[in-house]
């Protein structure tokens, strides 16, 4: 059985839905850049400098002060709820909330 995809056209029944993908999607996107502090240091969740990294590169758009430093900082200092100096998956993930929950219509 065949469903109308995200974008109208078809697609099947197997294949990821749109919310699938963008879930994959984030999900692939915190990995690519805590593999990088992984294969560095051996460490568990993304390195503030892979962060801000990642910042500017992923999040230029959504987040406008990505490239001034002192506010990349502060998000850091906010996100680091266990203060490891990393960002681990659930700290991502509320930065991501965060950015959903700005995108919803106040009502």
């Amino acid at each position: 059985m065949n469903h109308a995809g995200a974008e109208g056209g078809e697609k099947k029944a197997g294949d990821p839905s749109e919310l699938e993908w963008a879930i994959q999607t984030l999900v692939k996107n915190y990995e690519n850049y805590a593999s990088k502090a992984l294969l560095s240091r051996k460490e568990n969740g993304i390195s503030q400098k892979h962060f801000r990294t990642m910042l500017s590169h992923e999040l230029n758009h959504m987040l406008t002060e990505t490239e001034n430093k002192k506010a990349a900082n502060k998000l850091i200092r906010d996100l680091d709820k266990d203060r490891d100096r990393k960002i681990n998956f659930d700290e991502y993930w509320s930065l991501v909330s965060d950015i959903v929950q700005g995108m919803i219509p106040q009502q």
